[in-house]
């Protein structure tokens, strides 16, 4: 699905992609050998459970739904 050679420099990488698991999963596979290991993921699925998705990205502990970040987002960005 990526096609690009090299490393992605993303701290945080946001995901809303159509809500299909067949697609969401090579997502994170490629997406997971291109950005920085120490970059966060967060899907803004809201009806597919995120372990799968979680485990294609080789990151599982720095993976979460965009749901939960919104209060986050909020907070940065009302500032601003």
């Amino acid at each position: 699905m990526c096609s690009r050679v090299g490393s992605i420099v993303l701290d945080l990488v946001v995901e809303a992609i159509v809500e299909n698991m067949a697609i969401k999963v090579p997502f994170y596979e490629d997406l997971g050998k291109i950005v920085k290991p120490s970059a966060i993921f967060a899907s803004n699925t809201s009806s597919l459970p995120i372990t799968q998705m979680a485990l294609a990205s080789r990151r599982p502990d720095r993976f979460g739904k965009k749901k939960y970040l919104t209060l986050i987002f909020d907070a940065l960005f009302a500032t601003q």
